[in-house]
């Protein structure tokens, strides 16, 4: 073989070498890709799951006529007739923990076989102090004072409301305060996508509220 023909058949094999590191690094990219795609779907779907309004207080509204719940039985009644004391409290575990199982359905069971709901009342307030306390949280009951529940909210800890009749409901009913800002709370409403979407003044509330309970991680 002469020179020239040596020259070629190695500059031959280092193109054949160049080509097959190309493919395998190409081949790599694509599993990259893929694996990254997978991931970045998974994460859409969580937050596709608890997407809401005040998602950016970190508290994602939840309703009580959610397709996905609103017929799941709970006493004698349904999650979207009288399950807004189990959608209240699965807004503020998904919150705080980050547990995307703690949906209004599981937590209505659990209110259920713990015996927190009560027939021809609903859900009894223990729920939201010792029933929360068994599902991990840890629990403050607040006194009705503006300053207060503020530093609360201000500290990332969300405030669930007992209400009564008025602007959220005719008769009991929960809301949870997700923020405090220049003077104005904002409220997840589990039967209102409306009220969820404006400020409240403290004035406009305390007339409302009969206990409040604050919830930490």
């Amino acid at each position: 073989m002469t020179r020239t023909e040596l020259r070629n058949s190695r500059a031959q094999r280092t193109r054949r070498k160049r080509a097959r590191r190309i493919r395998r690094m190409r081949g790599i990219m694509i599993v990259i890709l893929v694996i990254s795609a997978v991931l970045c779907g998974t994460r859409l779907a969580k937050n596709m799951r608890y997407s809401g309004i005040n998602a950016e207080d970190g508290v994602p509204l939840l309703l009580q006529t959610d397709e996905r719940w609103k017929d799941t039985p709970y006493g004698n009644s349904t999650i979207e007739i009288s399950g807004c004391g189990p959608t209240c409290l699965s807004m503020v575990l998904v919150a705080l923990t980050g547990n995307q199982d703690m949906t209004p359905a599981s937590v209505a069971e659990f209110s259920q076989t713990n015996g927190y709901y009560v027939d021809g009342i609903g859900t009894s307030w223990s729920l939201m102090s010792d029933g929360a306390k068994k599902l991990g949280l840890k629990v403050k009951e607040l006194p009705l004072d503006e300053k207060t529940i503020a530093d609360r909210l201000n500290n990332g800890y969300p405030v669930i409301c007992s209400v009564t009749r008025g602007d959220f409901t005719d008769e009991g009913h929960f809301i949870v305060l997700t923020s405090y800002e220049n003077g104005s709370f904002r409220v997840n409403d589990p039967n209102s996508s409306v009220n969820s979407a404006r400020a409240w003044s403290y004035d406009r509330l305390k007339g409302q509220i009969s206990a409040m309970w604050t919830y930490r991680g």
